[in-house]
């Protein structure tokens, strides 16, 4: 240690520059590592944020493909010929029940609204002309939204025990000279949706508190977790994002926990404009995070580790400066005395 020109021992000169490094070296780390970590967690979560939007997309997606299919379907069967005639259009109707698992119900009516031929025989001779699928199908290619019907949750297998619902389409019958003759009407069970939704779910497994939600334009809850059904959600995400576009959002739920949101309307398909569904994919922001917060620390672990090192070479360094300067401050103290 060098000694000051009264004899009292003095700050050495490499710990002088040794501290001056390191405080250097902690204040462009703090600087820097601060900013890139904060930068990085925002990338960070916007991309998790970014993907369960497109999780919801790809969901909402597929419903609204789905309900065009079926509405391309049901047009193109309803052109039959054959499916004017009762006894056809009864056999016609038995594959159909019996090939397609989510359909609940499929039946022909006459232009009067009685029903001349249906799935395992519900509700033939019975009057439907005051029902959408019958008075609207008459008009024109029919698609209606989800919802209840009890006369035929009442006579329909339910192995489940759930509330039924259903989406209807429908379509005209026509005659020879056009006029509309009839309609092929025919129930889906809303299952198919809650199945589609599953399906799309089961690569997502592994993230842990997703949830899935399906809210109709009134945002009503027409899919979700058991016991959500028909309850509403006002939701500030439902309110920002496009109508067109996904979009995300971090909000807290009627449950008071904080969730980053994915939702994504429904856009349609071809003449299909949809129902205005949209689709919501929720996770934890705790747990859809923890990754941001792991980068996070770990940038300011890796500064604390750089400015240790760093200062470590610095003492050195310093040594290597001080040892010459200390030698010339020793020999002018001897020449003072």
């Amino acid at each position: 240690m060098g000694r000051s020109f009264d004899g009292k021992p003095s700050l050495g000169l490499r710990a002088i520059v040794a501290g001056t490094i390191a405080l250097v070296a902690a204040g462009l780390t703090l600087i820097g590592g601060i900013t890139a970590s904060i930068t990085a967690k925002a990338m960070l979560e916007r991309e998790i944020g970014g993907s369960l939007a497109g999780i919801a997309h790809s969901m909402m997606q597929k419903l609204d493909h789905d309900m065009w299919h079926r509405a391309v379907q049901v047009a193109v069967l309803s052109r039959l010929e054959s499916i004017r005639d009762p006894a056809q259009a009864q056999r016609l109707i038995d594959e159909l029940t019996q090939r397609d698992p989510t359909l609940a119900w499929a039946g022909v009516t006459d232009a009067s609204g009685t029903v001349t031929a249906g799935s395992r025989g519900i509700l033939v001779g019975r009057d439907i002309s005051a029902r959408p699928v019958h008075a609207e199908g008459l008009k024109g290619p029919f698609i209606g939204d989800v919802h209840d019907a009890v006369t035929l949750a009442n006579l329909l297998p339910n192995p489940t025990g759930e509330p039924m619902k259903f989406v209807d389409v429908s379509a005209p019958l026509r005659d020879a000279t056009g006029k509309a003759a009839g309609v092929l009407a025919l129930h889906y069970s809303w299952t198919w949706a809650r199945q589609a939704i599953a399906t799309l779910a089961q690569p997502y497994a592994d993230l842990q508190g997703l949830a899935v939600y399906v809210v109709s334009a009134d945002r009503h809850i027409i899919l979700g977790p058991d016991g959500s059904f028909g309850g509403e959600l006002d939701l500030a995400t439902l309110k920002t994002i496009s109508k067109v576009k996904p979009g995300w959002g971090v909000e807290t739920w009627p449950d008071g926990v904080s969730y980053v949101t994915g939702a994504a309307p429904s856009t349609g398909v071809m003449d299909f404009p949809g129902f205005g569904w949209t689709v919501i994919v929720r996770q934890p922001a705790a747990i859809a995070f923890a990754p941001a917060a792991t980068l996070q620390h770990g940038f300011l672990i890796a500064g604390l580790v750089f400015v240790v090192l760093f200062s470590a070479v610095g003492w050195f360094a310093a040594g290597l400066i001080a040892r010459p300067l200390e030698r010339i401050a020793e020999a002018a103290g001897r020449l003072r005395r």
